[in-house]
């Protein structure tokens, strides 16, 4: 099979949902924390391809330093579990689907991709941001 971009041609046509921004580039002119993202990955791990571990260790590393400031000037573990246990919106400024971290809940956004000639190519929503219509994940609750 013919590789374009990382992509097989042979999956041209085919439909993909996912609940974070196209991190690879493609959305990095509608959506700046792709922009920065990729910045500084290029600039700090110049031989290191974008990938789901970056980009989601980027996303964790935000959630981290959000909770640290909400757990106050001398925060503490606890201090810390307990701010993110508040946080019931986070998205990493449009990284992300937006999720409810406080409550354990997953993304119920998503946005739905196409491969075309290689590349992915946003579907719905045409522009950016996530399709929160219809929603809905299944996921088994969290025991305390």
């Amino acid at each position: 099979a013919t590789i374009v971009n990382g992509v097989s041609i042979v999956l041209n046509g085919i439909l993909t949902d996912q609940p974070f921004a196209m991190f690879l580039g493609e959305d990095a002119a509608n959506n700046s924390e792709v922009a920065l993202f990729d910045q500084w990955m290029k600039k700090t791990h110049p031989s290191q391809g974008l990938d789901l571990f970056g980009m989601f260790s980027w996303a964790a590393a935000k959630l981290f330093v959000d909770a640290l400031k909400a757990a106050g000037q001398n925060p503490t573990r606890a201090g810390v579990v307990a701010a993110l246990k508040n946080i019931h919106n986070f998205d990493d400024n449009g990284l992300l689907a937006p999720a409810d971290v406080g409550n354990k809940k997953p993304p119920a956004c998503w946005m739905l991709l196409q491969v075309e000639g290689g590349a992915f190519k946003r579907i719905m929503p045409a522009d950016k941001g996530y399709a929160c219509t219809p929603s809905g994940y299944y996921y088994a609750p969290a025991s305390s």
